[in-house]
């Protein structure tokens, strides 16, 4: 829902009013800075909302670059511990057996679950802080979740079969959360 602010729209009728209740009469000259005085009320209002807008824009720029040097901070002390995780996620992937991909996509979710820990999101589950995170915070939000729902099916549905082309994919959309955030 938009809003739009017609001075106007407004000036006529507080001068319908005026006319009405007040038996009121304008003259031409009265109207004429009436409507300099709405105008120039006007321009001051779309002025203030484009600073308003800058300040919301830059306020959400520094949340950003906060919670990206608050992962990248506590990252540093567990660069090592990412890696060898993701290599063994990569280990699993590359296999021929079908479980080990399952297994794969299993250890991703759980690195995502690290990772949005780490990033001070909270909720009984992944799917809770998930569901809590800004979207404009979180650019790969849709490609986690979209991985997640995959981890989801391989959790809870014992007869879930998944092709490696489809295990390469869903890695591939956890890989690019773990980027973005340079968790790997």
């Amino acid at each position: 829902m938009s809003f739009y602010l017609n001075p106007v729209y407004i000036y006529y009728k507080i001068y319908d009013w005026f006319s009405v209740v007040m038996n009121f009469s304008i003259s031409s000259q009265t109207l004429l800075w009436l409507n300099i005085f709405w105008f120039t009320f006007g321009i001051l209002l779309f002025i203030l909302f484009i600073f308003i807008l800058n300040k919301k824009l830059a306020l959400d720029k520094a949340r950003r670059e906060d919670l990206e040097e608050s992962v990248k901070s506590s990252l540093i002390e567990t660069d090592t511990k990412e890696e060898t995780a993701w290599s063994k996620i990569t280990n699993y992937l590359n296999s021929a057996n079908p479980s080990d991909w399952k297994l794969a996509i299993l250890e991703a979710d759980t690195m995502l679950d690290a990772m949005v820990l780490g990033m001070g999101y909270r909720g009984e589950n992944l799917g809770e802080r998930l569901k809590s995170v800004e979207p404009s915070d979180f650019n790969t939000l849709n490609e986690a979740w979209e991985a997640h729902k995959v981890r989801n099916q391989i959790a809870h549905e014992s007869s879930f079969e998944i092709t490696h082309k489809e295990a390469v994919r869903v890695i591939s959309l956890y890989e690019k959360s773990f980027k973005e955030f340079g968790y790997i």
